[in-house]
């Protein structure tokens, strides 16, 4: 059972089923470096540009990012639901589900919109944030120089250890990627959302939602 308990809830299986050891990683690298003989230099290069680059990549500036992006998103949608639309998308999703209106509280119609409107949007967030940190990765690392080193590697090596080491650097240095981070931002602030509870009908949001699109099946 996925959410069996607290342990599970805080990812421990996750945990347990990745190898996170250092010394195991460094003698992997310290075996690739040695069947490069005198080349051994290019692997120290590797390695200290894949660590440089990773290192200015905070997952919590990441998380931040996101959870302020939907908290000005939501204060896009706050203003929509006094006035018309001016955001295409949440014209366009206000305009399909004009029950939202019904309801008195303008929080409880804040949410109900935010909610429906995130699907949509989402890629529009992600892309933006993409398009950002790409900027920012290129400002710590030479990528094209980067793959010319790996391709070297690889060369000697074969592709094969190349990609299970870049696996294992995965796994020990990006354990949440910053995309992942990002959308988690995003969701807490979409749970706060989801929990807000209508003072007129004492349902939270998230019921409000399944009760319509009970009755819209």
């Amino acid at each position: 059972m996925i959410f069996e308990n607290e342990r599970k809830l805080l990812g421990e299986q996750e945990y347990s089923s990745t190898d996170y050891s250092l010394i195991p990683l460094l003698r992997e690298a310290a075996s690739i470096r040695k069947k490069l003989g005198r080349k051994g230099y290019l692997l120290d290069a590797y390695l200290s540009a894949f660590l440089e680059a990773v290192m200015p990549l905070s997952d919590y500036e990441a998380c931040e990012e996101g959870f302020s992006d939907a908290t000005e998103f939501r204060d896009l949608c706050r203003k929509a639901v006094g006035q018309r639309p001016t955001d295409p998308v949440v014209r366009e999703v206000y305009d399909e589900n004009g029950w939202i209106s019904s309801f008195q509280e303008s929080s409880t119609r804040t949410e109900l919109l935010q909610a429906l409107c995130l699907d949509r949007k989402l890629s529009v967030f992600v892309c933006n944030f993409m398009d950002k940190w790409k900027n920012r990765i290129g400002g710590e690392l030479d990528v094209p120089g980067f793959q010319t080193l790996y391709q070297r590697i690889a060369a000697e090596t074969g592709e094969d250890v190349m990609e299970k080491f870049n696996l294992h650097l995965k796994q020990r240095f990006m354990i949440a990627p910053c995309l992942s981070m990002f959308l988690q931002g995003m969701t807490c602030d979409l749970l706060l959302a989801l929990i807000t509870e209508d003072l007129e009908t004492n349902r939270k949001v998230f019921q409000i939602l399944m009760d319509h699109l009970e009755e819209d099946k």
